[in-house]
């Protein structure tokens, strides 16, 4: 330990006795660290950390594929999802939900236009989540007639409730309609909608219920223990196959029912553009590697002469290549930590690239698995970029450096390997280079392709009508056609 920190101390004079140096390695590192560490905690939190779910890998989403009439991954119908419903040995059970906005209202109080869901009576016991207050819904509530209850979200009863324990058993008024709230949902939770406030009961009436045409669901299932993902996609092929010979017209055009992890399905948009990124910051990492490592061999070039001396009065090969390790090492440190700072402000667009489903409930922080991670690649990169100049310059010979008056002669084996270090960075960069620049073409084609309309001042809206009052097509459609005339 004692020469150990005689190291550490000599190795921290000589960094301050070469400022150029110094300065010009730690932004390089901060730059490479910074960016490596950013990037992971990103991936760390969409990609790596477990959903806030019960038992989480036992959770699949299931969609129909449709490719051969553009929808790959398109929503379920409703007489699909019964039918999974009843397959009781894959999965313990099903849920569904649909995007729905709600009108809230009340006496005294500005309306409030909602985010939510219709779901399942089972959608919470499927995901594993219990209310932080009141209850869930039944099975009874889940029926036409029966389903004016709600749960509200842990956010809106503290906003617009003021976090009002006596509010369960209370009505409030959602589209124009009374609904009791029978619970408050845990923080942080939100199931499909970055924004959802509301869950109310589906309800599906039998004839809904048996509908194969109409898709607008998302589902979701918990498989059997000891159930994989493979094998329930195989029992959804033999199911589907029955269906598309007794509903020809409906199923007949499906491809596939899909089971697939819930996980995947919340990051299938981002998962390969962050597998690139993370790609693209390690290559960054190592060409700062192999420029510091360049660095260090010209800097070692002139030390030569002084770790000869070393060598003269006793110090062995070992002690020579801890010596410079350590150099490289508190290097590593400083760079890792002015790296956390610049990972830390790029939280601020990087949350950007987290999917909506999980924005809520997914938080970018410097927490322990990103400290650790960084702490680890600032040590890995010590070694990467001091060990080569630690081991050239601890093979030196001393008769031949103690003659010699002269400082800063490589001899051709360094010039060699320094050659080598710049070729590598130039060929690291040359490939992100190209892939960035064909990005950019990319990007610009997206952006100059012609829609076939003018896109110009043109603006779109999305309306929800309150079913009580507009419960029939013809009314729906008159007043649709009263507002195109006022607009």
């Amino acid at each position: 330990m004692r020469t150990f920190l005689q190291d550490v101390r000599y190795g921290l004079r000589m960094l301050v006795k070469s400022p150029g140096f110094t300065a010009a390695a730690l932004l390089t590192l901060m730059l490479g660290i910074g960016a490596t560490a950013a990037i992971f905690s990103v991936v760390d939190a969409v990609l790596l950390r477990a959903l806030p779910f019960r038992d989480p890998g036992r959770l699949v989403s299931i969609y129909e594929d449709d490719s051969h009439t553009g929808f790959p991954r398109n929503t379920p119908a409703p007489g699909n999802y019964a039918d999974w419903k009843e397959q009781t040995q894959v999965f313990q059970g099903v849920a569904a939900t649909f995007w729905q906005v709600y009108g809230l209202s009340g006496k005294g109080e500005d309306p409030e236009k909602l985010e939510g869901e219709k779901a399942t009576h089972n959608l919470l016991s499927v995901l594993g989540v219990t209310p932080e207050l009141g209850r869930v819904f039944t099975a009874d509530e889940d029926r036409p007639g029966f389903q004016h209850v709600a749960l509200i979200s842990h956010e809106l009863w503290t906003r617009r409730f003021g976090a009002d324990r006596k509010l369960v058993g209370r009505e409030i008024l959602l589209n124009n309609e009374k609904y009791t709230v029978i619970g408050v949902l845990p923080p942080g939770f939100h199931f499909e909608s970055k924004n959802g406030d509301i869950l109310t009961p589906m309800a599906f009436t039998p004839e809904r219920l048996a509908d194969r045409g109409s898709h607008y669901l998302n589902v979701l299932a918990r498989l059997q223990p000891g159930m994989s993902v493979e094998k329930a996609n195989a029992a959804l092929a033999v199911l589907l196959k029955t269906r598309a010979q007794q509903y020809p017209d409906e199923v007949g055009d499906i491809q596939r029912f899909v089971a697939e992890p819930l996980q995947s399905t919340y990051t299938y948009e981002v998962r390969e553009g962050l597998e690139v990124l993370m790609a693209a910051v390690g290559f960054i990492l190592l060409i700062a590697c192999a420029n510091i490592a360049n660095l260090l061999l010209s800097r070692a070039a002139g030390r030569r002469r002084e770790l000869a001396v070393r060598t003269a009065l006793g110090a062995n090969r070992a002690r020579l290549v801890r010596q410079l390790l350590t150099e490289s090492a508190l290097m590593a440190i400083g760079g890792g930590a002015l790296g956390i700072l610049l990972a830390d402000w790029c939280f601020l667009f990087l949350k950007n690239l987290i999917p909506e489903e999980l924005s809520r409930t997914v938080a970018l922080a410097l927490d322990f698995r990103v400290l650790a991670f960084t702490v680890a690649v600032s040590l890995a990169s010590s070694v990467l970029f001091g060990l080569a100049p630690a081991l050239q310059i601890s093979g030196i010979d001393l008769n031949e450096v103690l003659k010699q008056s002269g400082r800063g002669n490589t001899g051709p084996r360094r010039s060699l390997f320094r050659n080598l270090l710049v070729i590598g960075e130039v060929a690291l960069s040359l490939v992100l280079l190209v892939g960035s620049g064909l990005m950019i073409e990319s990007f610009s084609n997206m952006r100059g392709l012609n829609p076939g309309f003018r896109a110009d001042h043109v603006l779109t809206m999305r309306l929800e009508v309150p079913a009580t009052k507009y419960g029939n097509f013809a009314r729906r459609t008159q007043f649709f056609q009263s507002v195109l005339e006022r607009v």
